[in-house]
């Protein structure tokens, strides 16, 4: 099976400011609707992303909801229980999908 990846917290934050073109992760917050400490603690490792929060991202970014809940399960789980959370996220298309002429279907 070939491994890939589940990106945590701080990727996804990372993510989303770059398909947004937001510089700073204060514009990051207010464009989400997340609370700025929320985002410190993805930046400090203190917290990984929630169910809610996860689907806010992914709905921003165009990535499947499901694929970034999975992600941070990943992220929460103990070690030895990660890879139940791989292989649930596996068959999850990470994109989500287009209507004809390329508008999100979630927006």
């Amino acid at each position: 099976m070939a491994e890939f990846k589940l990106p945590n917290a701080q990727e996804w934050l990372d993510m989303v400011k770059a398909e947004i073109g937001l510089e700073t992760d204060a514009e990051a917050a207010a464009y989400l609707k997340i609370p700025k400490q929320v985002i410190s603690n993805w930046r400090s490792n203190r917290m990984q992303i929630g169910v809610g929060d996860a689907m806010t991202v992914g709905l921003a970014i165009g990535v499947n909801p499901l694929f970034v809940i999975l992600s941070g399960k990943y992220h929460t789980a103990r070690p030895e229980k990660r890879e139940k959370w791989r292989v649930m996220a596996s068959p999850v298309e990470p994109k989500t999908p287009r209507k004809p002429g390329g508008k999100r279907l979630n927006r």
